[in-house]
């Protein structure tokens, strides 16, 4: 039996995001030996008919990995990573009717916004707090695969996170969107800067 075997890449165009943990890396068992991972749950809407496309792919690919990995005799349930929001034990706010995948990476995945640099032509990575970096809520292009599982107690097909692009503002599923400091405050002048007005902001 091979170590693991991984999909093809899968890229989720314009999908909305929930539980979002890509600050830094964090850990969800109590298992010693669990490596902590950059986190977020990818949500495909089935009635949209591109992500239904992308929907079939996934299950598709799960499929031809674990026949690969396990030569043919695929254990029960193996889809752990992901499946129905409405088939969850607690329907999460934003699952109804949509079909759901988790997934997670050791390593900082490349996380950008819409637009590349106007000189080097690349995409610069989004930092914590930054306008764009994304938060559950959001909408987002994901590039995912899916990869074989059969260690650590758990079997089946588990999903890496590759990159991820924010596209678009949604509600937050903690509330309204993050506010964005470049809408919110003006430029200050430097602290000790003679030309600033110098007055008592309580009046």
């Amino acid at each position: 039996m091979a170590k693991s075997v991984t999909s093809e890449k899968i890229f989720a165009a314009e999908c909305r995001l929930a539980f979002v943990q890509l600050d830094k890396p964090t850990k969800i068992g109590k298992n010693p030996e669990e490596i902590a991972k950059y986190r977020v749950t990818v949500l495909l809407d089935p009635t949209n008919a591109k992500q239904a496309e992308v929907i079939k792919q996934i299950k598709s690919e799960a499929g031809r990995i674990a026949k690969e990995f396990w030569e043919g005799t695929v254990p029960k349930s193996v889809e752990l990573c992901f499946g129905n929001g409405d088939d969850l034990d607690k329907v999460y706010n934003g699952f109804e009717g949509m079909f759901y995948v988790r997934i997670s990476t050791p390593d900082l995945p490349p996380i950008v916004g819409r637009q590349k640099h106007p000189t080097t032509g690349t995409f610069l990575q989004l930092q914590p707090g930054q306008p764009g970096f994304p938060y559950s809520g959001c909408y987002a292009n994901v590039s995912l695969t899916l990869w074989t599982q059969d260690s650590h107690g758990r079997k089946g097909i588990n999903g890496n996170l590759r990159a991820v692009q924010f596209v678009k503002d949604g509600e937050s599923f903690r509330g309204a969107a993050p506010a964005n400091p470049d809408m919110e405050f003006e430029a200050l002048p430097a602290a000790g800067d003679e030309s600033a007005a110098d007055t008592d902001i309580f009046g």
